[in-house]
């Protein structure tokens, strides 16, 4: 993912996880992990990447709760500016994806939608 995150091409990728951790903690993370925690796409393919069987998209998913500063800590990110991100999100995929698809990608689990 270090690829993707502007500013991380050729960052060490676990030095970048380790940045992370205190963002998991309540903590602030590093200006690097935060640049992950942007640009994370939420397509749990890290997820299944990882050798391990760490959930790194639940992970990225509560680093960015602390990162808004929503976990106590001091916010190192600003909210999306556009109160309509995740309805344009959802108007989005419906452009993309069938009634019953997006039903099933609603309501399924990540092992569910898997099998389909």
């Amino acid at each position: 993912m270090t690829a993707y995150a502007p500013g991380l091409a050729g960052a060490s990728p676990s030095a970048v996880v380790e940045g992370l951790l205190p963002l998991l903690q309540g903590g602030q993370g590093s200006e690097a992990a935060v640049s992950w925690v942007k640009v994370c796409t939420q397509s749990s393919r890290c997820t299944e990447a990882c050798p391990e069987g760490i959930n790194a998209m639940l992970m990225v998913r509560v680093a960015r709760m602390g990162a808004l500063g929503s976990l106590g800590a001091e916010a190192q990110m600003k909210p999306t500016e556009d109160p309509l991100f995740f309805r344009k999100i959802e108007a989005f995929a419906a452009t993309q994806l069938a009634p019953d698809e997006i039903q099933q990608w609603h309501r399924a689990g990540p092992q569910e939608r898997k099998a389909s």
